[in-house]
């Protein structure tokens, strides 16, 4: 017996876990993680687009107003304007909200984005008629360009996101 117990030895436990491969908890923190980061990137690259777009369409404007200020052609400036703003809402809004509109509607969705009546009643009155041959109404372009601008940051530039969001989805029709 004492032979027996001579072959015995210590018990040794068995060497710590290591570092890798990690547990499923730590898979799934990593998951996590890494999903978190993607939609934050997702959502600066949209920033960085919209701000982009913005600069690039506010450039536009500038140009159109430049023009206007060379030749002093009110239809040339209107029809422009009224494309400019169509491209950005278009940009901006479903097709079917924006693209058919014309006239006093396309005045009124103007408002409605806009927050204000400055397309119906105020400077952009002009774009449901000057573009379309009413030399008779004259523009005052600098009024239109500061409406314009303001329609464009609020709603290409940060601001106004909730109420954005509503119009592009047409809520409250």
């Amino acid at each position: 017996m004492n032979e027996i117990l001579g072959q015995l030895r210590d018990i040794h436990m068995p060497p710590e876990p290591g570092l890798w491969p990690p547990a499923p908890g730590w898979w799934v923190l990593g998951l996590l993680i890494f999903a978190g980061l993607l939609w934050l990137a997702w959502r600066g690259w949209q920033a960085s687009s919209r701000y982009w777009l913005y600069r690039r369409v506010a450039a536009d404007l500038n140009t159109i107003c430049s023009r206007h200020a060379r030749h002093g052609d009110d239809q040339r400036l209107t029809a422009d304007v009224s494309r400019l703003l169509r491209r950005a809402a278009l940009r901006e809004y479903t097709r079917p909200r924006a693209a058919g509109l014309t006239g006093d509607t396309w005045l009124a969705f103007l408002d409605e984005t806009h927050g204000g009546n400055d397309f119906s009643t105020g400077p952009g009155r002009c774009l449901a008629t000057v573009p379309y041959g009413d030399r008779t109404e004259r523009v005052d372009a600098d009024a239109l360009a500061g409406v314009v601008r303001h329609w464009l940051r609020g709603n290409l530039g940060h601001t106004n996101h909730k109420s954005r969001e509503q119009a592009r989805s047409g809520a409250g029709h």
